[in-house]
C-alpha cells in the first residue's frame, strides 16, 4: 500500500494551496489522508465510499478552481485500486496486509507482505523453500 499512497500524494501535491506558513502541515495532511484511506481500503473492513471518505479529508487543503480535478484523480486512482484488490483477495483469499505464515507459537504473522509475494521479508525464505 506504501508505493500507492505515496504515488497518490505525489499525484496529488501539486494541488496542495499555495505555499504559505504551515504548508508543510498540509502536506503531511494530505499524505496522511492517503495513507489511511488506502490501507483501510486493503484491510479486512474496506471503507464503503473510500472515495467520498478521501476527498472530504483533503478538499480543504485545495483550493476550490482545482477540487472537480482532484476529485476525478481520487476517483480514478481508488477505484481502480478497489478494483484490484477487490480481485487479488478473490484469488488469493484472505486479508492483503498480512503475511500468509504463520509464526513459532502458531499464531498468523501481523507483518505486511511484500508486493507481489504473499510473505514478509521475514517469511521469503520460508517461501522460496516451500515452492
Amino acid at each position: 500500500m506504501y508505493e500507492h499512497s505515496r504515488s497518490l500524494y505525489r499525484e496529488l501535491k501539486p494541488f496542495l494551496l499555495p505555499d504559505r506558513p504551515g504548508s508543510a502541515t498540509m502536506r503531511r495532511s494530505l499524505l496522511d489522508a492517503c495513507e489511511g484511506t488506502l490501507v483501510q481500503l486493503a484491510s479486512d473492513k474496506p471503507p464503503a465510499a473510500p472515495v467520498k471518505q478521501l476527498f472530504g479529508a483533503v478538499r480543504g487543503l485545495v483550493p476550490a478552481q482545482h477540487q472537480m480535478g482532484v476529485f476525478t484523480i481520487i476517483d480514478r486512482r481508488v477505484t481502480g485500486l478497489a478494483a484490484e484488490l477487490e480481485r487479488r483477495r478473490e484469488i488469493e483469499g484472505g486479508s492483503l496486509l498480512r503475511c500468509a505464515a504463520t509464526n513459532r507459537r502458531g499464531q498468523p504473522c501481523g507483518r505486511e507482505p511484500l508486493r507481489g509475494s504473499r510473505y514478509c521479508p521475514s517469511h521469503q525464505p520460508q517461501a522460496s523453500a516451500a515452492a
